[in-house]
């Protein structure tokens, strides 16, 4: 097939490719929040989201994963979509960048449903940034999931799940952030955790020499108050530096949009 032309590629379809590379993994119904929430009614969004994903698709550009979210009776919303490596080879035709060496590109290889899951997450609270920055006006900054959102520091490297730098009104919020899906143990968290406070102690400067705070994401109540009467134990600054949220509750629930 022969390779697309830049012209044959919309900025719509430009910008699925390239939040697909910032998140990894995206599924038609967070897509369709993110790209196509300016169509009037949810018939329209569904068929234009088909539409232009089966597109790329076709083109080689995203592939689907084997599993969906919802399973079957999800219908095409619940497939997962991943960039495809002939995306990846391309990547200078549709980011407009010159091309550069890279490692050997594979197709997205089979993984588990654990990390689609945390991935999809990741994904998550970045729609609900975009949704946020849409509906407010407040402007989603900067945005890097890992291991771009990885940080060295005079004692090691911090490895939060994603960084973000948004706005509240006047002021510009700096976080790192870390989805707790209670898969790993409360040691396991606490050990992490003070890894956040040992660069605080040791006056490491954060990205943009300006030391984010900590937002911890978990999947239940029950997950959040084991998490905070962790947090109690912990040294200072961990009250000022490091917050607690059930995933349902951090940058809004989903923007729901017109019928």
């Amino acid at each position: 097939m022969a390779a697309p032309h830049v012209v044959d590629l919309s900025d719509r379809d430009r910008a699925i490719l390239s939040n697909l590379l910032r998140v990894r993994l995206l599924t038609g119904r967070q897509l369709e929040r993110l790209h196509f929430a300016s169509l009037a009614t949810a018939n329209a969004r569904a068929s234009d989201r088909r539409r232009v994903l089966g597109r790329l698709v076709k083109l080689k550009l995203i592939t689907t994963l084997p599993r969906r979210v919802g399973g079957v009776r999800a219908g095409s919303a619940g497939l997962i979509y991943a960039l495809d490596s002939r995306a990846l080879r391309l990547r200078a035709l549709w980011l407009d960048e010159p091309p550069r060496e890279t490692a050997r590109i594979r197709r997205p290889w089979a993984v588990g449903w654990q990390f689609v899951q945390h991935t999809l997450d990741i994904s998550e609270l970045y729609i609900r940034l975009r949704e946020r920055e849409r509906l407010s006006g407040d402007k989603l900054l900067h945005f890097e999931t890992e291991p771009i959102s990885w940080h060295r520091t005079g004692n090691g490297v911090l490895k939060p799940d994603a960084y973000a730098v948004y706005e509240a009104g006047r002021w510009e919020e700096h976080r790192w952030l870390e989805i707790d899906r209670a898969t790993e143990s409360l040691p396991t968290v606490r050990r992490k955790l003070l890894g956040y406070l040992d660069a605080v102690a040791g006056a490491a400067p954060g990205p943009n020499g300006v030391m984010p705070q900590v937002l911890v994401t978990v999947s239940s109540a029950r997950r959040l108050d084991a998490v905070r009467s962790l947090l109690e134990t912990l040294p200072p600054p961990a009250d000022r530096l490091i917050s607690v949220h059930c995933f349902n509750d951090v940058f809004g629930s989903p923007a729901r949009p017109p019928p």
